[in-house]
This record gives structure tokens, C-alpha cells and sequence, in this order.
């Protein structure tokens, strides 16, 4: 395979090859440029320093040798190059060469511009000099176009990395604003422990999860998944997540979730985007649970013996039905239950499609909400084809303080844009682990 840099370098090497073969001072091409429909002088040149040389342009309308050659295909040669009428003048009183030959440049039967040589040391030019140039116009022809593509090739190059370059900092700058959506803190809550996190499979993410505690004895948190990844899934998140939060707290779950489909309507039909969501509120003191599924599913409370009972009642996903009336459930949450609220992430990766239940055993001995979580996410694959997010919310047998676990740092190497991102949001009483969901 021959490189950038092999053409890059051949060229000024054969130009200044072509000129000694003929025995000649300087050599020079021109080409046609389509963008000025001017004839010009190209760089590199052999044996010419002189800019205004170098600087030289000519339309075909002004004609000379150069033109007529370039237009009709046919070499030239003169050894009286100031006196022959052929010569353009203005290029002529530039130069002070005698002897001059010029062949035209062709790629595909297509002229690109003409080749010069001047001033043959020993003497006049021959035809058989001019048979000779003629010979090798071909092969500098090639030549010239390949290091031209190859230097169009490194400034659209430059011009692309440029451009990655200030899309990779508004990724940056996208994902860094959603982490800073997710909750930095979490709520101290009488009688639970809570701990969610994400990865996402790319920059930013689709799937998020939220909590607020409008007063001492309500949670409210929510779990949602736009279908869809990058930046458009992530603004329709935003936009999910502020307008849950902004309705007012007297509303129920099914009341709040029709405000925000009727605040959405624009941001998510008309792009065809539609998001799952679950969406509950916790009395804390009767350990009372009102939730919507829209579309949801992954939502299960896990008894004390590890078996697990679904949530029943389910609506359609935002956007999909608009104006739907969404069906609110209830369950209670009894000592030493918890529940797990999970994306289809989870259970439906490289190429496996499960269930909550087939993580029973990484379960069986969590201390935690946040072992949980951490040991559902430890069984994911390292390339993520979707992203996963979980929240736990486990309701603690009466006079058992909540567990404070260590708060260090759950990272994941990111090996390539699909690799595991670090564990995002991961948080607990302890504290907050920040990452990139």
C-alpha cells in the first residue's frame, strides 16, 4: 500500500528526476483550477525560487503557450522562447529561459494541466527530448493528481477530527449536565434503605432515574427508559424529569404522569420517540405504594425467601397513546421486602432475554440496597447494547438501623464507545458515586 507520505515525497523527487533526464534548469507544472478558471503554477517546483514565478495564474482567455497546449493536448517546443509569437508575453518578460518545452497533463483523456521544462544545459531541445517528456507526461500526470487527493485528503481530514473534536466536548458537556440531573444526595428515610445507578451504553443516556421527598413521610421517585439512545433520548429525559418534578405534590402518580404526557406531547410524538416510565409514591410510615407503569414492566417486590411477586396494572408508554387515562396500582411493602425497579437493559443483553428471577443467587446474600445494586450490575456484559439502569428500595425489618456501606468509587473500564460506562448515581446514606448515566 503506498502512503500519504510515499506520493507526498515522490513528487518533487520525480519532478526534479524529469529535469535532469533532460538536462534542464528548472521544471514546472500547472494546473486547471476549477474553482478561479484559472491556469495556475504549482508547488513543488525544481530549480525556480522566484515567487512572483511561482505566483503566476493565467485564464485561458489570455491565451499563450500554456493555454494552447492545455486546450488542444499537443506538446510543444521552442529554443527562442522570447521571440517565438506562441509564448505568452506577460509570462515571457518574467522568465529569462531560451528553450522551453511544455506537454500537457491528462488523467483519463481528461487535460489537468500542461508540465515545463526550460533551459537545456547542453544545448538545444530535440525532438527526441520532446518525445521523451512526452513519454513521462503520463506518469507525472498520476503522480500530481494521487499527491493532490492525498493533501485534499489531509485538510478534509483535519477539518473532520476538528469537528469530532467540538462534538466529543458537547457530548462531554451533555453528559456532565445529565449526571448533575440525576439526585446527588439521598433521603434519609424511616424504616428503608434506597441506592439506584446507571451505565449507559453511549456518551449520554435515555434511561434516568429521579426522587424527591416533598415532605417527611412521602418518597417519590420514578424510573424511565426513552426509547432511543444519544442526545435526543437524553432531552426527552430532561424534559420527563422536570416536568414530573414541577407538578404539584398534592397529585397522585396517574394525575402527575398526565401532566407530563400533556407537557411532552410536542417533545416526544412528533419525533417519534415514546418512553417507558415507572412513577411511585411511597407513604412511609404505612409503607403504602402508588405507582403508574407505563410500559414499564421491570418492577417486582422480592420477598424475604428470595421469590419475587410482580406488580400488576399496566398503562401504555409516553407518547404512544396520548390523552390515555393511566392505570394507577398499589401495593404494600412488608418488612424485609424490597422493591427492585430495573430497565429492560438488564435482562435483555447480548442476546439474552430474562428475568428479575434468574439473578436470584447474586442476590441471596446482599447486605444492602446498595450491594444490590452493585452485585445486579456486576453480571452485565463489558459492551453494552442498551442502557441499564436499577433502583432498590428495600424495606428494613423493624429496629434494624440501615446499613452504612463504604462509598468508594464502582468504575468500569470504557474500552470503546459501546464499553460498560462507570457506575453512575450510584447512591446510598452514604454518599454519592458520580459516573456517566
Amino acid at each position: 500500500m503506498v502512503s500519504r507520505a510515499d506520493y507526498e515525497q515522490a513528487l518533487p523527487s520525480a519532478i526534479e528526476k524529469t529535469a535532469e533526464l533532460l538536462d534542464s534548469r528548472t521544471a514546472a507544472f500547472m494546473l486547471y483550477e476549477d474553482e478561479t478558471g484559472l491556469l495556475a503554477v504549482q508547488k513543488p517546483a525544481f530549480g525556480i525560487e522566484d515567487e512572483e514565478f511561482l505566483a503566476y495564474r493565467v485564464p485561458p482567455s489570455e491565451g499563450g503557450n500554456a493555454v494552447s497546449v492545455f486546450l488542444t493536448g499537443q506538446a510543444t517546443m521552442t529554443n527562442d522562447f522570447q521571440n517565438d509569437p506562441r509564448m505568452n508575453k506577460r509570462f515571457a518578460r518574467m522568465s529569462r529561459a531560451q528553450g522551453v518545452m511544455t506537454v500537457p497533463l491528462q488523467v483519463e483523456d481528461r487535460s489537468i494541466g500542461v508540465f515545463h521544462v526550460e533551459d537545456k544545459r547542453s544545448g538545444d531541445y530535440t525532438e527526441e527530448d520532446l518525445e521523451l517528456l512526452k513519454l513521462m507526461a503520463p506518469t507525472l500526470a498520476v503522480l500530481i493528481t494521487s499527491a493532490g487527493m492525498m493533501r485534499d485528503l489531509r485538510h478534509h481530514q483535519g477539518q473532520l477530527e476538528a469537528a469530532l473534536a467540538v462534538r466529543k466536548g458537547q457530548l462531554e458537556r451533555a453528559a456532565r449536565i445529565q449526571r448533575e440531573l440525576l439526585p446527588q444526595t439521598v433521603p434519609e428515610l424511616e424504616g428503608f434503605e434506597l441506592a439506584a445507578a446507571c451505565l449507559a451504553a453511549e456518551d449520554v443516556a435515555g434511561d434516568f432515574f429521579d426522587w424527591i421527598t416533598p415532605d417527611q413521610r412521602t418518597l417519590v421517585f420514578t424510573v424511565a427508559d426513552v426509547m432511543g439512545k444519544g442526545i435526543p433520548a437524553s432531552l426527552v429525559m430532561a424534559s420527563l424529569r422536570a416536568s414530573l418534578r414541577a407538578s404539584p405534590r398534592e397529585l397522585g402518580p396517574a394525575a402527575r404522569m398526565r401532566l407530563a404526557e400533556e407537557s411532552m406531547a410536542l417533545g416526544v410524538g412528533d419525533e417519534g420517540l415514546f418512553v417507558t416510565v415507572f412513577h411511585a409514591q411511597l407513604d412511609i410510615p404505612t409503607r403504602e405504594l402508588r405507582y403508574v407503569d407505563a410500559g414499564h414492566g421491570y418492577c417486582s417486590i422480592q420477598r424475604p425467601d428470595g421469590t419475587l411477586r410482580a406488580l400488576g396494572g399496566r398503562s401504555m408508554p409516553l407518547g404512544v397513546m396520548p390523552g390515555q387515562a393511566y392505570q394507577e396500582g398499589s401495593a404494600r411493602l412488608e418488612p424485609g421486602e424490597t422493591l427492585i425497579v430495573h430497565s429492560d437493559g438488564l435482562v435483555e443483553s447480548e442476546g439474552r432475554v430474562g428475568t428479575l428471577a434468574d439473578f436470584s443467587r447474586e442476590l441471596a446474600d446482599a447486605v444492602n440496597a446498595r450491594d444490590m445494586v452493585r452485585r445486579l450490575l456486576g453480571t452485565m456484559p463489558f459492551y453494552l447494547p442498551d442502557d441499564v439502569t436499577v433502583l432498590v428500595l428495600r424495606c428494613l425489618v423493624p429496629h434494624r438501623a440501615p446499613s452504612r456501606a463504604r462509598t468508594e468509587p464502582l468504575m468500569a473500564t470504557a474500552a470503546s464507545p459501546r464499553a460498560r460506562r462507570p457506575i453512575a448515581g450510584l447512591v446510598t446514606p452514604g454518599g454519592l458515586t458520580h459516573g456517566n448515566c
